[in-house]
């Protein structure tokens, strides 16, 4: 009598003879009927499958789908029918090296912890930003291993988005320079315009001279936008709250200088000494000489 051995596509890979172990059909011992201690090499074959043939020389005979974890090369590895082909690196140098841009997730498919030392990107959207692990990316030679850090991507390879729960990192960078949120405006605004809070939406142009409600300047590229899904730049305008924004300044003004809103909507203008520091929107930080309207890069909200 013979025992037969199916592979998982239904083919026959080998007959076992009673009594007999086969050890040439695949790299797992095959005991037939009746082999003398038939739980030796059972028990081997469970212990083999578990560490995925650990070892510096791959196992053999070779079949198709056979996981090896190469210790020479610290690399988990499958054999395709005709080469063998890594899954998994220790190591850093297995990110895609083109110039395309990727979505990481989907809005509807969010990863729920990216664990990273730095993360370069135009622009982040999360729920919560926080410290160093791995991250699976989505392609085939590419899943880390633990206690090692790794970089998502390069200066020339980046993300498209990232959609994520949550961020835990050790420093974010960003290109642009200021910290925007979303508010419901009254009319359409454009860059460098000087909000307060009012009108028959949440902000409106300043009209006042020196306006106690002045409330910060239409952002051009915030580098955080926070409530973003408010609505559209028409509808709900980034404010710029903290950092440094361009901004519609009438006059003169120099370097350092002090701004408040003039009564030109929209605009600011160089403050005054001795007028009321709850009207101050920022400080220059660009000298500007002509009288017309023109926009000046300032720090917002700094005193």
């Amino acid at each position: 009598m013979t025992t037969n051995i199916y592979e998982f596509n239904g083919s026959l890979l080998v007959s076992v003879p009673d009594g007999v172990l086969n050890s040439t059909a695949s790299p797992l011992q095959l005991p037939g009927k009746g082999y003398t201690n038939y739980g030796a090499p059972v028990l081997q074959d469970i212990l083999w499958t578990m560490t995925n043939f650990a070892g510096s020389v791959a196992p053999t005979p070779l079949l198709q789908g056979v996981l090896w974890y190469n210790t020479g090369a610290n690399q988990l590895q499958v054999y395709t029918g005709s080469a063998w082909s890594t899954v998994l690196k220790d190591n850093q140098n297995n990110l895609p090296v083109t110039t395309l841009t990727y979505d990481i997730g989907s809005s509807s498919l969010k990863w729920n912890n990216i664990y990273a030392n730095t993360v370069n990107a135009n622009t982040i959207s999360a729920t919560t930003i926080t410290g160093p692990t791995n991250l699976f990316y989505t392609t085939q030679t590419n899943l880390p291993t633990v206690n090692n850090t790794y970089n998502l991507g390069s200066s020339s390879f980046t993300f498209n988005t990232v959609y994520a729960t949550t961020f835990n990192g050790t420093a974010t960078q960003a290109q642009y320079a200021d910290v925007a949120e979303r508010y419901a405006a009254d009319d359409e605004m454009e860059v460098g315009d000087v909000v307060t809070l009012g009108g028959s939406a949440e902000i409106t142009k300043t009209t006042e001279d020196c306006d106690t409600f002045v409330f910060g300047v239409i952002s051009d590229k915030p580098a955080l936008q926070m409530n973003s899904k408010a609505g559209t730049d028409a509808t709900h305008p980034y404010v710029a709250l903290i950092g440094r924004t361009p901004c519609k300044v009438i006059g003169p003004v120099g370097k350092g200088c002090r701004l408040v809103s003039s009564d030109t909507p929209g605009v600011a203008r160089a403050a005054d000494s001795g007028e009321n520091p709850l009207c101050i929107i920022g400080r220059a930080l660009a000298d500007k000489t002509t009288t017309d309207i023109g926009l000046v890069e300032i720090a917002i909200g700094r005193a």
